[in-house]
């Protein structure tokens, strides 16, 4: 993830603020030294953090993940093409392979990602975000925790739902996971 500069880009929107470490780590209720680890390219931020840095700086998460300044009104992304990737690392410290669809400027509304789930994943915790999420299972079964519900997903199901109420992704199967989910953003 470093190739993207994810740290510089938050520290710069830190310090276009002109916030401390302390009070961004406040607001966000992380440890100041995680703050400050991810800002200098020394972790990478697991996916729950990034979300809630995204939310908190009011930019969406595929920002951290742009090279290209250029203004444009649309993007293609060519399947024969790399597309922009990364790892994302959950709280519990599993590795999700994550593959940018719309990562430019102008992408306000929409976040569509390719995500795979490895079958070792954990998401004890759970994650929410303002805005909905659609998820299609490209491949694998997926169970989502949904609130206090569990909800089986097999290939080709999909789900719409309001991304606010805390929810988790898992394997279902004890097999790796691809899906395509569409976040949009709040407001």
């Amino acid at each position: 993830m470093s190739e993207y500069n994810i740290g510089a880009k938050i520290r710069k929107l830190r310090h276009d603020r002109r916030m401390t470490l302390q009070k961004v780590s406040t607001e966000l209720g992380v440890s100041t030294a995680l703050i400050s680890q991810i800002e200098n390219g020394h972790i990478s931020p697991p996916i729950a953090t990034l979300t809630k840095i995204a939310r908190f700086f009011d930019v969406k998460m595929a920002d951290f993940f742009t090279e290209s300044e250029e203004p444009r009104r649309f993007e293609i992304v060519r399947g024969r093409e790399q597309r922009a990737r990364c790892g994302m690392m959950s709280d519990t410290g599993v590795k999700r392979s994550v593959e940018l669809f719309a990562n430019h400027p102008f992408a306000k509304k929409l976040a569509p990602s390719l995500i795979e789930i490895p079958a070792t994943a954990r998401d004890d915790a759970g994650h929410s975000h303002g805005g909905e999420e659609f998820i299609l299972v490209i491949e694998g079964r997926l169970v989502i925790r949904y609130g206090d519900q569990n909800i089986d997903l097999d290939e080709g199901d999909s789900i719409y739902f309001d991304a606010e109420t805390v929810h988790s992704l898992l394997p279902g199967d004890g097999k790796i996971v691809r899906l395509l989910s569409i976040v949009s953003r709040q407001g």
